[in-house]
């Protein structure tokens, strides 16, 4: 029996468009509201050690999040 020749194993595959609801407009940016200490996740987060504010020992890091940006097509 003779060896079969060797098959290609790339598939092109063609990219769907991308639905609407992924292009942007949905992005809400960051928000200036604090989480109330009676919220049962900031609670938790309390117990486990959680405190308000920058990172660092000194405090000294960023305390807002980095925002995501922009979406290009």
């Amino acid at each position: 029996r003779e060896p079969s020749p060797p098959r290609s194993r790339r598939v092109e595959r063609s990219r769907s468009p991308t639905p609407p609801s992924f292009l942007g407009g949905g992005f809400a940016g960051p928000s200036q509201q604090t989480i109330d200490s009676t919220n049962k996740g900031h609670q938790l987060l309390q117990k486990m050690g959680w405190s308000a504010g920058g990172l660092g020992a000194a405090g000294q890091g960023i305390a807002e999040p980095i925002s995501g940006g922009t979406v290009r097509d």
